[in-house]
């Protein structure tokens, strides 16, 4: 089976958000394994996913402040983005 890794910011209401929830549930229901990551909780999320899809969220931190904490946290993200990718990459 062919896996996908989607990575947006979040699945609040907006273009994008639609078409990754739309195109993810599409995906899940044409066979494929699907994960979906965002930066959010997925308390926020306003579009439903396909229950098949596998949804992850990654705790990024959006309201810092200061530059050290700023540079900090693009640190922790890009940490957890490749975490997220390298178990992507091991899956396959």
């Amino acid at each position: 089976m062919k896996s996908v890794l989607f990575v947006i910011g979040s699945l609040q209401s907006g273009g994008a958000e639609r078409v990754a929830a739309r195109l993810c549930s599409h995906w899940s229901n044409s066979g494929y394994e699907i994960t979906l990551a965002t930066g959010v909780s997925k308390d926020s999320d306003f579009y439903d996913l396909d229950r098949k899809v596998e949804r992850k969220s990654l705790g990024f931190n959006y309201n810092v402040s200061g530059l050290i904490n700023k540079l900090s946290e693009q640190f922790t993200r890009f940490l957890k983005l490749n975490q997220c990718l390298s178990l992507a990459i091991m899956m396959w």
